[in-house]
């Protein structure tokens, strides 16, 4: 089982949306997709994970989001975990130190998520053990807004990132790999 560290983010200022609402179609859409097959890197029907399944959500709502959970968690404002509603995005370290795993909040403690642990897009208990531990933020992109802006420059948290890390996110790998053939 792999032991994250805690870390502090240059995630910007911590500037909390907890009285913002959220886009309730999120949940939705989300729900539309629940079953969806699993796949690292994935990014169709065929196959999904966790980052292209929010993008995938956001793109329903009419929302433009980057395609890893790194660059999502760089979206909206922060929210305190007690006033999480259904729509939030929750980001969790999981094979790395920083955002690496992302899900949208359905509300009851409850997530919805493309999970790499039960192959395909389902929904989870956001207070068991393995995801208490590795949760990092939860992030409101609030109803109105029309254009998502992040938060912080993406120069700033690359930096961060090569410091702060050994290796290369795998899935920024798939992603620089993908990038080069479209």
């Amino acid at each position: 089982d792999l032991k994250v560290r805690k870390v502090s983010y240059s995630y910007g200022p911590r500037v909390y949306g907890d009285d913002l609402e959220p886009n309730k179609d999120i949940y939705k859409y989300a729900i539309g997709l629940l079953g969806t097959k699993y796949s690292f890197g994935g990014n169709s029907i065929n196959g999904i994970d966790c980052s292209s399944f929010v993008q995938h959500v956001f793109e329903l709502a009419g929302y433009k989001m980057p395609r890893t959970a790194r660059e999502q968690a760089l979206y909206g404002y922060f929210v305190r975990k007690e006033n999480l509603k259904p729509g939030d995005l929750l980001f969790f370290a999981t094979y790395a130190s920083y955002p690496s795993h992302v899900g949208i909040y359905i509300g009851n403690g409850k997530m919805i998520h493309a999970s790499s642990r039960g192959g395909k897009v389902e929904i989870t208990d956001i207070n068991q053990d393995y995801y208490v531990r590795r949760f990092l933020f939860a992030k409101r992109i609030p109803a109105n807004m029309k254009e998502l802006v992040p938060q912080d420059s993406m120069e700033s948290i690359e930096e961060y990132i090569s410091e702060n890390s050994k290796k290369e996110d795998p899935i920024a790998k798939i992603i620089k790999e993908k990038d080069g053939k479209n």
